[in-house]
């Protein structure tokens, strides 16, 4: 059985399979992009996922995947709704509004 490196043997917070895996709250590099699963669970759903030290803090590489994928169609979406909306408001000086649960970001375009 081969262990990777940085990962520690446990049960993954997500899916509850046993194994080798990464620290949620570390932070990781993929491709040069900065990762910090934590975070990332954040900024893709809303959700904040309990600290309580009673409970693991471990993802497994299946789960990784699956949260990098949901993050990269969250991103995929914000990007064209960003693009549909400056086609629609081009010239007639008004803001869009983003909504996002219980804070609002205002989006100017020019």
């Amino acid at each position: 059985m081969e262990i990777k490196k940085n990962t520690i043997y446990g049960q993954c917070r997500c899916c509850l399979a046993k194994g080798n895996h990464r620290g949620i709250m570390q932070e990781y590099y993929s491709n040069g992009i900065r990762e910090v699963y934590f975070d990332i669970f954040m900024d893709c759903f809303n959700l904040f996922l309990s600290t309580d030290t009673t409970l693991s803090t471990l993802i497994c590489s299946s789960c990784v995947q699956r949260l990098r994928d949901a993050n990269s169609f969250r991103m995929m979406v914000v990007a064209t709704e960003r693009q549909l909306l400056s086609q629609l408001n081009v010239g007639d000086g008004k803001q869009t509004v983003f909504v996002n649960g219980k804070s609002s970001v205002i989006l100017l375009l020019s």
